[in-house]
């Protein structure tokens, strides 16, 4: 009979080089007035929209959520699946590292629902990285300075690492942008024809 510790080692090493996208739609979209992840853009929603985008890279895509958008979102995306934030942090960190929860080896490709101007010219130069530069725990693009975490690859490795960080208080800011800063990081510099890639829409200002 096999335990339930080597039951989840099994699990865990099936999952072992795995990509798998997650669209980030966990937010408040306080300054929007309305629901990001379901604003419509040709036909879709902007959810089902970088979803569509990540299907071409990873083996399957989820939406990461947080509790109260379960419902609308299972009704309108049906095809996906869904992971509600467990994790009780506030930004896109608490998405992130809840879905690690349900795939603890599994590598992924994040985008967040309002980076409607991504496209595959960036996606194909993150991948490329990430497959050439293999000792590194994250991949995100660099705009001097400004860091782009949104728009990124997170390796179980050190997404395990944030997490235990964050459980012993070791952690000593609790956001995305602390732990690609201090963790094991590859920082894509951006070319000055890509960072129209990276606008997010967050309110309706910005879309006008």
């Amino acid at each position: 009979m096999v335990n339930t510790s080597m039951r989840l080692k099994i699990k865990y090493l099936n999952q072992i080089s795995r990509l798998f996208g997650i669209v980030l739609c966990g937010g408040s979209s306080s300054r929007m007035g309305s629901d990001k992840g379901l604003i419509q853009k040709n036909g879709k929603t902007w959810g089902e929209y970088c979803a569509t985008l990540l299907e071409n890279y990873a083996k399957k895509v989820i939406i990461s959520i947080n509790e109260k958008q379960y419902f609308k979102y299972h009704f309108l995306l049906q095809k996906y699946e869904f992971v509600a934030d467990s994790i009780k942090l506030r930004g896109p960190l608490a998405g992130l590292l809840s879905v690690h929860l349900v795939y603890p080896g599994s590598s992924f490709l994040v985008l967040a629902c309002d980076m409607i101007d991504m496209d595959s010219v960036i996606l194909n130069k993150l991948i490329d990285a990430y497959k050439k530069n293999k000792g590194y725990d994250f991949y995100v693009f660099r705009n001097l300075n400004h860091i782009e975490p949104l728009c990124g690859i997170y390796k179980p490795e050190g997404l395990r690492k944030a997490l235990n960080s964050l459980f012993t208080g070791e952690m000593k800011d609790n956001s995305i942008q602390y732990m690609l800063s201090n963790g094991n990081t590859l920082f894509l510099d951006l070319d000055e024809e890509d960072i129209k890639y990276f606008h997010s829409y967050n309110s309706q200002l910005d879309l006008a």
